[in-house]
Order: C-alpha cells, then sequence, then structure tokens
C-alpha cells in the first residue's frame, strides 16, 4: 500500500485513516482525514515514529498528489476554531455558516 504526499508536505505525522484506509503523511497535528473528512480516524502507522520525512520512504512506496492542503482539509472545525479563530471566521463567513460542526 501506498504511501499519500501532499504538495509541499515533507515532513510530519505519518498516519493511516481507519474509515477510508489511506495512508498519509500529514502537517504536524493533523486530526481530520483530508480524503474522506473523517474525524478522529487518524491513527499513527508506527507508536514508535510518529512522524516522518518524506527521505525515509522508498520513493517506489509515494504516492505524490498535486493537491495542496488547505486547513480546513487536516484540521476539524473545532480545532481549526481554536488554533486559527481568525481563519476560522472568515470560512464560515464565505460558507454563509453559523457553525461548521
Amino acid at each position: 500500500m501506498s504511501t499519500i504526499v501532499y504538495k509541499g508536505i515533507t515532513e510530519g505525522d505519518y498516519v493511516i485513516c481507519s474509515q477510508c484506509g489511506k495512508k498519509m503523511l500529514l502537517p504536524y497535528g493533523a486530526d481530520q482525514c483530508p480524503e474522506c473528512y473523517g474525524y478522529g480516524t487518524l491513527d499513527w502507522i508506527d507508536n514508535e515514529n510518529q512522524e516522518a520525512s518524506i527521505d525515509d520512504f522508498n520513493e517506489s512506496l509515494l504516492e505524490h498528489s498535486d493537491r495542496e492542503l488547505k486547513l480546513e482539509d487536516y484540521l476539524d472545525p473545532e480545532t481549526l476554531a481554536i488554533e486559527y479563530p481568525d481563519y476560522y471566521r472568515e470560512l464560515k463567513k464565505e460558507n454563509n455558516l453559523e457553525e461548521i460542526w
């Protein structure tokens, strides 16, 4: 099974989604799957080595994605609201939402 590496991500959390089964290298602190948008579905691939660098992988086992992740792709709404309140407010406003979650 290949590991998805998104545009611009060279190191981060090495995780698998228990909902869609995708293996990914995500920005540090990711708590939402950018593939299926499941919350709380990310698990470490290896509890001993939770973080990884793209250099740690055999190139043939990587699936390079042209997709550039936005904060809302890998952070659940609650985390987004707490960690990036201005961005969260702007996102709500753009989407005409009272609350995202």
